[in-house]
């Protein structure tokens, strides 16, 4: 077919109908080639190929456009009719389509319709079986798409990711990369400054005037010097009676241990170490050999 106005004007229509360039190029029995090959050329500029398209005259390859955009202008009409009213197809069971029955003849048996010369199926003015039809609602999906597209402040995507980030100062983050063969680690000495001296103790020395525990405990008995050596025996000394204890402290309610343990402790090391004992002798008759005899009132243990 040869390039005229025509031809152009039936190529835009079968754009609209068929959506594609390609289809509708061989709808009119021209090839694909040629019909790109004078979009191009119009783009360009080259005379002949202005045509009437909408009560105007345009260049093709502008008119071409135009009637590619009228298809998607169609595919949103579709959809939103889609969106609107639903689907309604043509109701099948095991690939066959399911013809309406009239409700009048569903009592009747086949044999009794064939004996009455009555079809079971309805039929339309021309004498056709009409089609049982199936409703399919809008998907929620796509309602909710199209809404968001229309009305993108009402229906559109409210989320918002909010980054709040504080930091006091310059964060820097460096990263370094090396292809070269990493090398053994390299010990690190760190030289420490020598050390001061430190000075020995200096030997404290009590003062005559310091507070002690002379005037509690007593004057101290044999000092280290005077003690004997583990070697030579230490020399027996004559055991002095056990003092009674003071008054004061029998009146402070101390036991007897208790008064035995302060009355060391005033006499000091040196001093006389015997407390009364249990006095011995025979049992009580009245008491058994395997219990252990009772100490009197007021005796005391010696370490």
């Amino acid at each position: 077919m040869k390039k005229s106005q025509a031809t152009y004007a039936e190529l835009l229509d079968a754009i609209v109908e068929h959506g594609s360039i390609t289809t509708a190029a061989r709808s009119i029995g021209v090839s694909p080639a040629s019909a790109f090959s004078w979009m191009q050329q119009s783009a360009k500029g080259e005379p002949g190929f202005d045509v009437e398209w909408m009560n105007e005259t345009v260049p093709l390859h502008a008119a071409v456009k135009q009637a590619s955009r009228q298809v998607g202008f169609d595919i949103l009409e579709g959809f939103r009719k889609r969106m609107r009213d639903g689907v309604t197809t043509v109701a099948q069971y095991q690939g066959k389509t399911v013809y309406r029955r009239d409700p009048a003849c569903d009592r009747y048996s086949d044999s009794e319709l064939i004996e009455l010369g009555i079809d079971r199926y309805l039929r339309d003015g021309a004498g056709n079986f009409i089609p049982e039809t199936v409703w399919t609602p809008p998907p929620v999906q796509g309602v909710l798409a199209l809404l968001a597209a229309e009305f993108p402040r009402l229906y559109g995507n409210k989320n918002t990711v909010e980054i709040s980030q504080k930091t006091s100062g310059v964060v820097r983050h460096q990263v370094s990369y090396s292809l070269s063969k990493p090398s053994a680690p390299m010990a690190v000495v760190e030289v420490l400054p020598p050390s001061p001296a430190i000075a020995p103790p200096e030997e404290i020395i009590g003062s005559a005037d310091d507070d002690d525990l002379s005037d509690i405990l007593g004057e101290m008995g044999d000092t280290a010097a005077e003690r004997p050596s583990e070697s030579q025996p230490a020399p027996v000394r004559a055991e002095p009676p056990a003092t009674p204890p003071e008054p004061e402290l029998q009146a402070a309610g101390l036991t007897p241990l208790q008064r035995d343990l302060m009355a060391r402790l005033k006499a000091g090391p040196g001093g006389a170490r015997t407390a009364p004992v249990q006095p011995t002798g025979s049992p009580a008759k009245d008491q058994p050999d395997d219990v252990p005899l009772a100490p009197p009132a007021g005796a005391m243990k010696v370490l």
